[in-house]
């Protein structure tokens, strides 16, 4: 979890979705799965749900080292505070192959300096970021596969987009050609 605050509300809710799976039997198929999600609880970290870090996390080949990995990203972008998640959203389209990942941050949030007043260290930005996976599929082992292609970033209203968001700005980056 990114936030300590429902921490004591982790069991409660392993065993309402436990509840749920046992009641409500679901049928997993293109058909169930197709259509806008909007990501409501997790149980580890935010970001994780991206194409991009589930490619991260298989390029590692081992739990262990990818659980380590976002640990030390987590310790980084949270402790540091470089990094404030908001809202994480997907749309799974399987006639078109896709997947569209996207979720809002805030970069720089709370990069000062305490010693007189509050300098600050750096600017805070920040905005959407949009990542487009595609040869998305659902294998007989309900497993979903897909190949990220690219990533880019959008302005959202009401957070500071900055110079460097600015200059990014509905640029698409290649992934799959990095990796």
């Amino acid at each position: 979890m990114v936030s300590n605050a429902y921490m004591s509300e982790e069991a409660r809710m392993k065993e309402l979705v436990q509840e749920l799976t046992i009641n409500h039997p679901c049928i997993i198929s293109e058909e169930t799965l197709s259509g806008d999600w909007e990501l409501v609880y997790a149980s580890v970290e935010l970001f994780r749900s991206s194409p991009f870090f589930l490619a991260v996390e298989e390029a590692f080949g081992e739990k262990a080292k990818s659980d380590l990995f976002f640990k030390l990203h987590l310790l980084q972008v949270g402790s540091w505070g470089a990094s404030t998640l908001g809202r994480v959203a997907q749309r799974l389209d399987f006639e078109e192959k896709v997947i569209v990942s996207e979720f809002d941050t805030i970069l720089f949030g709370l990069t000062v300096i305490p010693i007189i007043g509050w300098f600050k260290l750096l600017p805070t930005f920040g905005g959407r970021i949009t990542t487009l996976a595609k040869d998305f599929e659902l294998t007989d082992g309900n497993v979903l596969r897909m190949e990220v292609e690219k990533t880019k970033f959008q302005e959202v209203p009401g957070i500071e987009a900055g110079f460097l968001g600015r200059l990014l700005k509905e640029k698409w980056a290649p992934v799959n050609s990095v990796w």
